[in-house]
């Protein structure tokens, strides 16, 4: 079926840093909708390295554009400009015919309220304690260890190696949050559980574009896993310790009890967590520029991805893009999940796409399973490479994309805002 029926080109804008600065929320929220759009000849786009400045002949010329998108971009200048481009009902093109100033669109993939304490951005974004409670200036945030131990983990006005808790300035980073939120022409956001958030913070035209894949940004490359052991991957950053800490005691049972697995750390290593593997049977993996990240992950080799997420608001919130990444690999490999509402409810089948676990003694009994049965990892990764790239090419998504844009700018051409002011 033909999604876009109305196929104008739409001009685009994202500021997204330089390439080394980029990450894969870029990636999946800004580069792969810009580019497939572009490659569909849908719209051109501008991915600007300088910060937003809400005035001068820079600012002249960005009006021009149909749509800025920002994501999760939380400073004065945002808002500013949001408002300075309502001030310009119209605008003459390049023929002098009236046309609309850009639409802001604020995107997202997280909510920054529901940050956990456990993790290290709670440093400046920290602004509500784990039962919802909002912080007070000079507040204490004493959290429960996965041992059951009442732990001091933050305190307002205390430095840390990634800055000084400043609760009333985190207050002021959310209150400005929330207005951009409001004040934008739309948000687009990962999955319908975050949109119900935004919906809560006043968001206007919220709209669901899942992270998506480009066929272009997995060539086929087919490699030759080692047959001597079973290669165990295990991707992220410095949040996931909240994810991994409770399975320090499976981690070092699995691998006593297998010493043909190796566990693959790319990104972070936690040593209280990973001291539980034998050095022998531990491989780090450094982190390079996302440029270069599906290379990387179609040549590590890896019968088993692990995708372990703990549950809370902020957690529940993301997408399943360990599974999505690990499947849509030439040669696929087996995943091995948190059960909920990330893993569980869009993306995982379990016994058939790959495996959900609710404890750390499951996460321990299907991990064994998978290390012992190659028929099985092959059977699951096979089947979830299908699935993924049925359910989660970009092309199909960005064209419904286009069409949310489209719809809003065609809304007000058909009820013009107003007199021209210039």
């Amino acid at each position: 079926m033909q999604l876009v029926t109305n196929t104008r080109k739409l001009n685009l804008y994202a500021p997204c840093g330089s390439e080394a600065r980029q990450s894969a929320c870029h990636y999946y929220r800004t580069h792969t909708p810009f580019q497939t759009m572009r490659r569909l000849g849908l719209a051109k786009f501008t991915l600007d390295n300088l910060a937003p400045k809400p005035d001068g002949e820079r600012e002249h010329d960005l009006a021009y554009a149909d749509i800025h998108q920002y994501y999760l971009n939380i400073a004065p200048a945002v808002l500013q400009r949001i408002n300075y481009f309502k001030q310009w009902k119209m605008l003459p093109d390049e023929t002098g015919l009236r046309r609309l100033p850009p639409h802001m669109i604020f995107d997202a993939d997280d909510s920054i309220q529901h940050v956990d304490v456990f993790n290290p951005k709670y440093v400046t974004l920290g602004t509500h304690l784990p039962d919802g409670t909002k912080l007070e200036p000079g507040a204490q945030i004493h959290a429960e260890t996965a041992d059951g131990q009442e732990v001091l983990v933050w305190e307002d006005g205390r430095t840390y190696p990634d800055g000084t808790l400043d609760v009333a300035a985190n207050l002021r980073k959310l209150r400005l949050y929330k207005m951009i939120i409001r004040n934008a022409h739309g948000c687009t956001v990962s999955n319908e559980r975050l949109a119900n958030v935004y919906r809560g913070y006043g968001a206007k035209n919220v709209y669901v574009y899942p992270n998506c894949l480009s066929r272009l940004d997995y060539p086929e490359i087919r490699v030759r896993r080692p047959t001597d052991h079973v290669r165990i991957l295990w991707q992220g950053g410095y949040s996931h310790f909240i994810d991994w800490n409770p399975l320090r005691d499976s981690l070092a049972r699995v691998f006593r009890a297998r010493p043909k697995a190796r566990l693959v750390v790319w990104g972070m290593l936690f040593p209280g967590v990973h001291k539980a593997v034998p050095e022998k049977q531990l491989e780090f993996i450094d982190w390079d520029i996302y440029a270069r990240f599906t290379f990387r992950l179609a040549t590590i080799g890896h019968h088993i991805n692990l995708a372990p997420l703990a549950r809370n608001t902020f957690n529940d919130c993301k997408t399943p893009i360990k599974w999505l990444e690990s499947s849509a690999i030439t040669t696929p490999a087996a995943t091995l999940a948190s059960a909920g509402p990330v893993y569980g409810d869009e993306a995982i089948t379990h016994g058939e796409t790959g495996l959900l676990y609710n404890t750390p003694q499951e996460f321990e009994d299907y991990l064994i399973a998978l290390i012992d049965d190659a028929s099985l990892r092959n059977r699951l990764a096979k089947r979830a490479q299908e699935d993924v790239w049925d359910r989660y090419e970009a092309e199909p998504h960005v064209r419904k994309l286009y069409r949310f844009y489209m719809d809003m700018r065609e809304r007000e051409e058909r009820e013009p805002p107003g007199i021209p002011q210039f």
